[in-house]
C-alpha cells in the first residue's frame, strides 16, 4: 500500500459495510463513516473476511480481496481499503 498515494486511517476497525446507492458505506468502531464506489479488503496473502454485516452479501459485487491485482479495476474511483490482522495498519482509505 505504501507505493500508492493514499491517506491512512490507522487503528480504526470496521464495524459494518453497507450498500449506498451505487457504492458502499463503511462504519468504524470510532464512529467514522466512509463512502466509496468500491471496497477492497486487503487481508494479506490468504484472503480473510472481516465478519462484519454486509460483507458476504457484496462479495464479488464491489468487495474485493486483492488490493494489488484488483486496484486497476477501480482506477479513478473512491474506494476503501481495509487491512486485517496488521496491528499498525487497520483501516487505510483511498
Amino acid at each position: 500500500m505504501k507505493q500508492f498515494p493514499i491517506d491512512l486511517k490507522i487503528g480504526d476497525g470496521v464495524i459494518s459495510i453497507s450498500l449506498l446507492g451505487r457504492g458502499f458505506e463503511i462504519h468504524t468502531e470510532f464512529g467514522q463513516t466512509y463512502q466509496g464506489k468500491a471496497a477492497i479488503i486487503a487481508s494479506g496473502k490468504r484472503p480473510r473476511s472481516l465478519n462484519v454485516p454486509g460483507e458476504e452479501k457484496f462479495r464479488g459485487k464491489g468487495i474485493s480481496y486483492c488490493s494489488i491485482c484488483d486496484a486497476p479495476l477501480f482506477e479513478g474511483m473512491n474506494v476503501a481499503v481495509v487491512a486485517v490482522g496488521i496491528p499498525h495498519l487497520r483501516l487505510p482509505m483511498i
